[in-house]
């Protein structure tokens, strides 16, 4: 029974390590300045669309782990990331956008995996 609950324990944990956790001191060398394009979600723990969101954004996650010029990423807006959400004028959690450099683009479409995907496919 150990055993079962450790290897249920190790696939969370690795599909989880997939999504790149930035925060306010970090966020501008990982997303702005890495030279990819950066899919970050702000959310916050308290928000129960962030915590619906969570398993299907680290699924997507998992899909482009192999993927060099792309990054899944998220901030928590709550906590470590609020100047960022003041820096981007987030108006709400979750709320996605894609960074390349300077450029931001606002994700408005569905919070499901192929819509997500699709979005990333579209604006990379």
């Amino acid at each position: 029974m150990k055993f079962y609950i450790l290897i249920l324990l190790l696939i969370g944990i690795a599909s989880a390590g997939n999504v790149v956790q930035v925060n306010d001191k970090n966020f501008k060398l990982e997303v702005v300045e890495s030279g990819k394009y950066c899919l970050v979600e702000f959310y916050a723990d308290w928000c129960r669309h962030c915590t619906k969101l969570s398993p299907i954004y680290e699924e997507l996650a998992d899909l482009y782990a192999g993927v060099e010029e792309v990054s899944v990423m998220k901030i928590n807006g709550d906590k470590d990331g609020k100047r960022m959400v003041k820096k981007y004028d987030i108006p709400g959690f979750p709320m996605i956008r894609m960074f390349h450099g300077e450029e931001v683009i606002d994700y408005e479409g569905s919070r499901d995996l192929e819509s997500l995907s699709n979005f990333i496919q579209q604006n990379n």
